[in-house]
């Protein structure tokens, strides 16, 4: 009964914040049948600006379920980007912003973080989530 089409506008924050970031490229679409949402995005910076922190890409068009053990995991495509041995992020429960992360092939996990970055870096995105 319900179904929903429309875009999205992802941004990319170092620590909660995007001072000065600029992009070639940022858009995103979505697809939400009852409180199924798939929403897709491609994202390149031309700046990543003078925020620094942990990496997320925000903005996702509805906020998660609320629910404490609902995390949602994307598959991502990350270029010009540093991680250790594999990138992932997940999506918290209760919010809009997927944080990016690496992990080392020892199962060592840490935030990805502006350092990480480059002014050309580009991100692709899909997940599927339950919105509240």
């Amino acid at each position: 009964d319900d179904y929903e089409e429309g875009t999205w506008t992802p941004t990319i924050a170092f620590g909660g914040a995007s001072v000065g970031a600029t992009y070639t490229s940022q858009g995103g679409v979505y697809t939400k049948t009852g409180r199924m949402v798939t929403a897709s995005c491609y994202v390149v910076l031309s700046s990543k600006g003078t925020s620094t922190g942990a990496a997320t890409v925000g903005g996702l068009p509805f906020t998660s379920h609320s629910v404490s053990s609902n995390y949602a995991v994307p598959a991502l495509r990350l270029t010009i980007i540093s991680f250790a041995d594999f990138p992932m992020g997940y999506l918290p429960f209760n919010n809009t912003n997927i944080n990016l992360q690496e992990t080392t092939n020892a199962g060592a996990t840490s935030a990805l973080n502006d350092t990480d970055f480059a002014n050309t870096s580009s991100i692709m995105i899909t997940i599927t989530y339950h919105a509240a």
